[in-house]
């Protein structure tokens, strides 16, 4: 599930190729530039027939509680997906560990996919809100965001030890087994997770709030504790022997 098998299981490129310091652009980049860019234009052609004051965010239950001027509520988004698939694109020439890049290029690719279609996915949703289409945020969000953790968690078993990319936290940085290890049981949690958080925003109400919360609860402090757990295994080992 979360150890390279399923989606993740993608041809490594020949060195020179995919997401590595210096590396030329890839479909994926002509991709996310190509939604991004279309993105864009439907947002310039819709942009007279939107409101001067648009909803920028909704509460837990789907209620608008924000609203900002449309100059501002109609490119936010859209720019934030530009500026994150920007500074995705460059992250293994800033990464001292860059070369490790090359060895999970086919996981990075969907990573750098899948957050950019999310925020792209968003922007929509923002539009659609501010053209006068009921939306269902409430159920939406959750859903949408459930399933983009499904996907990181099948991909993370694949991250190699890096400085930006993965469950970073001083054990998994110091030791590359730990590092291993980590990725393997953090990418199940997170499918978990992602389900849950998924169903409970089907659901709504009550169940919405307990899956998010147990959800990130165990996601995001599961791997923690696990990391520096089998880092005291390994130190104890090594004294050992």
């Amino acid at each position: 599930m979360a150890d390279g098998a399923g989606a993740a299981g993608m041809k490594e490129p020949a060195r020179g190729e995919g997401g590595g310091p210096g590396a030329g652009g890839t479909s994926i980049d002509r991709v996310i530039w190509l939604v991004l860019l279309a993105a864009a234009a439907a947002t310039a052609a819709v942009y007279p027939r939107l409101p001067e004051q648009m909803i920028i965010h909704w509460d837990a239950a789907g209620r608008p509680d924000d609203w900002a001027h449309k100059s501002f509520a109609a490119w936010m988004p859209i720019g934030t997906a530009a500026a994150l698939a920007l500074l995705m694109r460059f992250l293994p020439a800033l990464d001292p560990r860059g070369e490790n890049y090359r060895r999970f290029s086919g996981a990075f690719d969907l990573i750098r996919l899948a957050t950019v279609l999310f925020m792209v996915g968003v922007h929509v949703l923002v539009i659609l809100a501010g053209l006068g289409v009921p939306v269902a945020m409430d159920r939406i969000m959750p859903v949408a965001v459930g399933l983009l953790l499904v996907l990181l968690g099948n991909v993370m078993g694949q991250v190699r030890h890096n400085y930006f990319v993965g469950i970073r936290t001083p054990w998994t940085l110091a030791d590359e087994e730990v590092w291993r290890r980590t990725h393997r049981m953090g990418g199940r949690l997170f499918v978990l997770g992602g389900l849950a958080i998924a169903a409970g925003g089907l659901a709504g109400g009550p169940w919405l709030v307990a899956a998010i919360l147990t959800s990130l609860t165990v996601a995001g402090l599961g791997p923690v504790v696990y990391s520096y757990w089998i880092w005291r295994q390994g130190k104890a080992s090594r004294q050992d022997g």
